[in-house]
């Protein structure tokens, strides 16, 4: 794989204070590459301070501007985000590609980029601005080498919302991703246990997922991984954990019987596929993108309903075999699509191809 840099330093990488998973998107996505590439991939060996004096400015602007609902989702709001997500670096010598997700990287001379995005979904909460969202990815489509989409729900929402015309560059192209399996959660024989985990549970159907464990039969328990507050009315059988770190939720996912995964706003669905990799029967939001990665290895439900969420709760608890058999093929389907030896060789030949391809055009960012 051609030499390739990141847009983060080598002191930005490493576990955060307390173990958050909040922002793996930001930092372990790199992480995995750095990894995975075995020297090709690099950390930058710095920022443009300026910049980055304009960035923290641009970004305290946008969030006194999203006060304001009209600010919020305002065309101006969008623009100054833009800016903050555009990246100056300076790369060790013989990088050949630039790599970002997210964030946008450049650097002096310029170098072809490779930009990775989960695309655009319609289908997500009131706050969500596709239009917006849609400038933003036609500005950093049109001025990398090749943009890589997570999926294929993802790329249709590109499709629909920028036309064809600017579709040429796009591929789908999972993340690459390490799942670094801990020993099996111990637990003590009994419930049959399911899992939820959803760093903003309220996004991501949890009240619909409570409101279904009132339904179920004794001897099924949920455990609730998430950064929001417990309710106070929580069923009995609920187990509200809060926020735990990443290699407590896997070693859980793994002594878990069900992933419940009902969200209906996801853009990829790490947690899904940490259950894969896990070996653990999912229930996923019938339509998302959790679904479109499953194929058919879990149980799909309307994740909002919560009869539809209690009936396959109750339908997996009351069936072993079946648990083992999407379990089994959850996991195969993580080695064939999702695992690094299935995603890496792909991603290298997306990136080799941008290098071939020649510089990004940086002039075409705010």
């Amino acid at each position: 794989m051609k030499q390739t840099a990141v847009p983060v330093t080598g002191g930005e990488l490493g576990p955060e204070p307390g173990g958050s998973r909040v922002d793996w998107d930001r930092r372990f996505l790199y992480e995995c590459l750095i990894r995975w590439g075995g020297g090709s991939v690099v950390p930058s060996t710095g920022m443009a301070g300026w910049h980055e004096t304009a960035a923290t400015a641009t970004r305290g602007a946008s969030r006194l501007l999203s006060r304001a609902p009209a600010g919020r989702s305002s065309r101006l709001n969008r623009r100054l985000r833009d800016v903050a997500q555009v990246r100056r670096v300076r790369v060790p010598p013989g990088t050949q590609v630039l790599y970002g997700n997210i964030t946008f990287p450049l650097s002096r001379p310029r170098l072809p980029v490779v930009w990775s995005t989960q695309g655009i979904l319609d289908d997500r909460p009131g706050m969500w601005f596709p239009r917006r969202s849609a400038e933003t990815h036609r500005r950093f489509i049109d001025a990398s080498a090749l943009t890589q989409c997570w999926s294929n729900k993802g790329r249709a929402g590109l499709q629909e919302w920028l036309g064809e015309e600017h579709m040429a560059k796009v591929e789908v192209v999972p993340p690459l991703v390490y799942v670094d399996l801990p020993a099996p959660w111990s637990r003590t024989a009994g419930d049959i246990t399911a899992v939820f985990v959803g760093a903003y549970g309220w996004l991501k159907n949890l009240p619909a997922a409570l409101e279904a464990m009132r339904h179920v039969d004794p001897g099924l328990a949920l455990e609730v991984i998430t950064a929001d507050p417990p309710p106070p009315d929580l069923p009995s059988n609920v187990h509200w954990l809060g926020p735990r770190p990443r290699p407590e939720v896997l070693a859980r996912l793994r002594s878990a019987d069900v992933h419940l995964f009902p969200s209906s706003t996801e853009s990829f669905g790490m947690a899904g596929i940490e259950a894969m990799a896990a070996g653990v029967a999912q229930i996923v939001h019938r339509g998302g993108v959790p679904a479109e990665c499953a194929a058919g290895t879990a149980l799909e439900v309307d994740g909002s309903d919560p009869e539809q969420v209690a009936a396959a709760l109750i339908r997996l608890a009351g069936d072993d075999d079946l648990r083992s058999t999407l379990a089994t093929r959850g996991h195969r389907r993580w080695v064939d699509h999702f695992s690094p030896e299935a995603v890496g060789p792909r991603l290298a030949e997306l990136i080799d191809r941008a290098a071939d391809a020649g510089r990004s055009d940086g002039r075409r960012i705010p």
